[in-house]
């Protein structure tokens, strides 16, 4: 198995503001056996962008590190065969999922989503402010990606 120098993981936040409290950043050292996380100490709160750079650097430096961001970065497909079933216009790969998000959300405001959930079709399919969306799901969490069903499956 490949040992990487660091790991590091980015606690996301879904909160719509500029500096989301909820974002953090902590940093382990694999020289550091058994020590726990560092939390990477800031001034202030986080931006998404500010994020965003340091994962750049991060890449640019070809840092020795395995990077993981607490946040779902995934839609359900499996389960309903398709990410948006039902739209004609639901993409059919990961890729094109994204590309769909980059050109709906290029624009908002700190990273966000706004536009997506404001999109008369797409929206349908989430929860948000007080919207229940008519395809979001039956059960109350709404849909599963494969990786909850699985976790779901090993109680």
């Amino acid at each position: 198995m490949r040992r990487f120098a660091q790991t590091a993981c980015f606690d996301w936040s879904g909160q719509a503001v500029a500096r989301p409290k909820g974002i953090a950043l902590a940093i382990c050292d694999a020289s550091a056996s058994g020590a726990a996380p560092q939390l990477v100490a800031r001034d202030g709160p986080w931006s998404r962008g500010e994020a965003l750079d340091w994962l750049l650097r991060q890449a640019a430096a070809q840092a020795d590190m395995l990077i993981g961001i607490d946040m779902s970065f995934g839609f359900p497909f499996v389960d309903a065969g398709g990410f948006f079933p039902g739209w004609t216009h639901s993409p059919a790969t990961a890729p094109q999922m994204w590309a769909l998000i980059d050109d709906l959300c290029g624009g908002d405001p700190h990273l966000g989503i706004a536009s997506c959930l404001a999109h008369s079709d797409m929206r349908e399919y989430f929860r948000h402010t007080g919207y229940l969306g008519t395809h979001y799901g039956a059960r109350p969490g709404g849909r599963l990606r494969v990786t909850e069903l699985a976790s779901q499956a090993a109680g």
